[in-house]
């Protein structure tokens, strides 16, 4: 069995994310948007190699920025929408820790229900 050098396999955190976006309704079925995010990762903990348990607390609480952007269908009650989020933060500290920002696309389908 092979031993590894860094005895840690990954990092557990906290990650909250928040956006503010701004809708143009261009018609009554299509809408675009724009705008920005702000992350926040807290409770930094590395998890060690052969290990379920998070061990050792790191300190850490990290913002990030970024830029959003969406558009979307709605058709009587039914809602797509397609998002883009880039984020411009980059993390290098001098204790090891490098993070890259995060882009990240996707979809979302909802239904409404008026109260």
């Amino acid at each position: 069995m092979w031993k590894p050098i860094i005895p840690i396999s990954g990092y557990v955190f906290n990650y909250f994310r928040n956006q503010l976006v701004v809708n143009y309704q261009l018609n009554d079925f299509v809408y675009f948007g724009v705008g920005g995010n702000v992350n926040i990762m807290s409770k930094f903990q590395y998890r060690l190699v052969n290990s379920d348990e998070p061990y050792g607390d790191l300190g850490y609480l990290l913002k990030e920025f970024g830029i959003n952007a969406t558009t979307g269908i709605h058709f009587k009650n039914i809602e797509l929408e397609l998002y883009y989020i880039h984020n411009l933060t980059t993390h290098e500290e001098k204790k090891g820790l490098n993070l890259k920002p995060i882009q990240s696309f996707g979809a979302t389908l909802g239904y409404k229900i008026r109260l």
